[in-house]
């Protein structure tokens, strides 16, 4: 950890302190955060809390639902320079897509090829033979 992470756990203990430091790795690292608890693998977390001298079992009763995190998250991104995609964000990139939809070739569907199977039998000819004793 560097000091601006330092710096932006400020006075965040136990298991407040161990999320944020997760949240805020994760997210450098993969550009999103994570969707649940088991997400981040116990052996990151097991060295993330010897970084900022927590038990890493007060990983468990950090919170990830409420308005801790969602604090967290908005901390997180205002430090890093991003924000919420809005409906704005959305539109706009619908009009950037659309030059490139109309410039690109339309997409045809490739022909699935039929394999020949053998014709099922019928059921009668699963029968076993009728053996007459002479």
């Amino acid at each position: 950890m560097d000091i601006e992470d330092h710096a932006l756990l400020g006075n965040k203990t136990g298991a407040t302190r161990l999320g944020f430091v997760a949240l805020l790795k994760f997210f450098r690292q993969e550009g999103r955060f994570p969707q649940h608890k088991n997400e981040i693998p116990g052996i990151v977390l097991t060295f993330l809390a010897t970084q900022v001298q927590v038990p890493s079992e007060a990983y468990l009763q950090y919170a990830w639902q409420g308005c801790t995190i969602e604090y967290h998250r908005a901390q997180i991104r205002e430090a890093l320079g991003f924000r919420e995609s809005s409906v704005t964000d959305g539109e706009q990139m619908q009009e950037f897509r659309e030059p490139l939809r109309a410039a690109s070739p339309p997409i045809q569907a490739m022909p699935v090829p039929i394999y020949k199977q053998p014709a099922p039998q019928p059921a009668i000819s699963k029968l076993k033979p009728y053996c007459i004793n002479t």
